[in-house]
């Protein structure tokens, strides 16, 4: 999708922002991570802004603790 959006309709992409929660599953993460009610779970939500800081896309995705990490780059 980010190649269409740069190469195609020539649109440049600005940056995002992102927040990572750890929380308690609720009934549809127990049953789609499954999941245990006391199993941590990992949320990330985030927005992605094109150059002119308009919304190209929002997501909030849930994960397992034992499914997946963060890794953060600082290219700053």
């Amino acid at each position: 999708m980010f190649r269409y959006v740069q190469e195609t309709l020539g649109l440049k992409l600005m940056g995002s922002y992102r927040v990572v929660r750890a929380m308690k599953p609720d009934a549809l993460d127990q049953l789609h991570l499954n999941c245990g009610e006391s199993d941590p779970v990992l949320e990330v939500e985030q927005v992605i802004y094109l150059e002119d800081g308009t919304p190209l896309e929002y997501a909030r995705c849930h994960y397992r603790y034992d499914h997946g990490g963060i890794i953060l780059v600082n290219n700053g």
